[in-house]
């Protein structure tokens, strides 16, 4: 289990990679998920070139709420997560010219 409080001014919150209840399809993915990009993003926001803004604070507590949720909710690994370049997080589930679903956080935190 991996556990973090990610510091901002005036948000501080608390994100950990431990599920909640049943038992989920792919923890693995999930857990990839927070410790690799999310927790790993707001730890070291150096690590974007300038012309990248890194994921805000509000971008990375809004995307680890959801990402806790549809862990809950059994669903499935996106296929891909990548900061937007403009403070905001993406996903993505599906293949090109099959379903494709899109889940956007601008650097508000507010999903699109």
């Amino acid at each position: 289990m991996s556990t973090a409080v990610l510091e901002h001014p005036s948000k501080p919150f608390i994100l950990s990679s431990r599920g909640a209840g049943t038992v989920k399809r792919d923890h693995a993915g999930w857990t990839r998920i927070i410790d690799e990009k999310l927790l790993d993003w707001g730890r070291h926001p150096e690590q974007f070139e300038d012309e990248i803004l890194a994921p805000t604070i509000d971008a990375i507590s809004a995307a680890a709420k959801t990402v806790i949720d549809l862990f809950r909710d059994n669903a499935g690994v996106p296929d891909w997560v990548v900061p937007t370049g403009d403070g905001g997080i993406a996903f993505r589930w599906g293949e090109a010219g099959k379903l494709l679903i899109s889940l956007e956080f601008d650097a508000k935190g507010t999903s699109r």
